[in-house]
């Protein structure tokens, strides 16, 4: 039987590394074992939803980081994907689904600014696709 111990390891594992299946495998844990200490227990897998999170964030600040670093270096691709990301000017549109009753009934494109406040109609500047 499993201890506490070795489900906290597994949490701080799965900071280190946020995914599942890597961290379980780190541990020599079965990832189905994983999975049903998460079905049993809603405190777990909330502790595990919180590793993940911290360990996206990190691995996302570290990521972020070797960007800007390329981006100073004069690499167009990161220089590229950081101006799309990170200035309004350079922000490519990208579709917006549309759900009824849980079924997609198609996809627009938001030509305007995110940051402005909703003062009109919010289907206005919308294209169908």
């Amino acid at each position: 039987m499993r201890t506490n111990n070795e489900k906290q390891r597994f949490l701080e594992t799965l900071e280190e590394v946020p995914l599942i299946s890597i961290a379980a495998k780190r541990m020599g844990i079965s990832k189905a074992t994983i999975y049903r200490w998460k079905s049993r227990s809603p405190n777990f897998s909330e502790q595990i939803e919180k590793a993940l999170a911290k360990g996206r964030d990190i691995v996302n600040d570290s990521v972020e980081g070797r960007i800007i670093t390329q981006a100073k270096n004069g690499d167009f691709k990161s220089q590229k994907l950081w101006l799309e990301n990170n200035c309004s000017r350079y922000v490519k549109p990208r579709p917006i689904n549309i759900f009824a009753d849980n079924q997609k009934i198609g996809n627009v494109i938001r030509f305007e600014n995110f940051s402005k406040k909703l003062d009109h109609n919010p289907m206005e500047g919308l294209v169908s696709i």
